[in-house]
């Protein structure tokens, strides 16, 4: 009788261990998954498939570890320094949503034994730090921008910087720089980056009267699909593989440059 008493007693030891766990990893702010060394997912937790842009966990259990990463090679490096170090500590490591964008997580990882002692479980946790990361992109950025101003000598060149360190702000693909020019009014492209030259041709000169001046002469920051963007040829645009476009006119002793 005592042995059964004692045995039943570990039991509900280790049913309110897993409990008191399983909670743990069910409400943590913090993302959690467990997968397998060859990338089957067994279970995440709600903040991690939230994070990947996943409604419920059971959405991430359908895929693959491999579908969390921008690219296999990108697991590939990451497993490998796993199976070397056996565990992870403030990982830095980019990993894809659900759309296809991705995010900066810090990850804490470790090989786990399965039932039979086995090292060929994977348990992690994340936090998103893509905030953090962007404000580090955006002080390099503005860095990189200040030494490279001290070096031109005149406004083109100046124009293919500054144009430079907005895509790279922005993260967006593609860009122009406009110069307002005193002697006709009109706003000439000095600089274009992802654009094909055709559509830089068609987009080369806006004059006084288009809506597109307007705009930029009346200081207004447009952000809009690219079909509502007046002006120029929408075939270009749709062939060139614009979506999305933003003006940010720039102004110099309250007048726009």
């Amino acid at each position: 009788a005592h042995d059964v008493t004692a045995q039943r007693q570990e039991e509900k030891r280790l049913q309110a261990a897993e409990g008191r766990f399983r909670l743990l990893f069910e409400q943590n702010v913090a993302g959690m998954i467990r997968t397998t060394v060859d990338g089957r997912i067994l279970e995440c937790n709600e903040a991690f498939a939230r994070m990947l842009g996943y409604d419920y966990p059971a959405q991430l259990l359908e895929r693959r570890a491999d579908d969390l990463f921008p690219g296999a090679e990108s697991r590939a490096a990451f497993t490998a320094e796993l199976q070397q170090l056996v565990r992870l500590r403030n990982h830095e490591v980019e990993l894809q949503r659900r759309d296809g964008s991705t995010l900066w997580c810090l990850l804490n990882a470790t090989r786990a034994p399965d039932p039979e002692g086995n090292l060929t479980l994977i348990e992690g946790s994340a936090l998103d730090i893509s905030d953090r990361k962007r404000a580090e992109e955006q002080l390099r950025v503005q860095r990189d921008l200040a030494h490279a101003l001290a070096t031109v000598t005149n406004i083109e060149d100046a124009a293919g910087v500054c144009l430079d360190a907005a895509i790279r702000a922005s993260g967006m693909e593609s860009g122009g720089f406009y110069i307002l020019d005193p002697a006709t009014d009109c706003l000439n492209l000095a600089s274009w980056h992802g654009l094909s030259e055709e559509f830089a041709r068609s987009v080369a000169v806006i004059a006084p009267g288009d809506p597109r001046h307007q705009t930029v002469a009346e200081g207004r920051h447009v952000y809009a699909h690219i079909r509502d963007l007046p002006g120029s040829d929408l075939s270009l645009r749709v062939d060139d593989g614009l979506r999305a476009v933003a003006v940010v006119p720039i102004s110099h002793q309250g007048s726009v440059a």
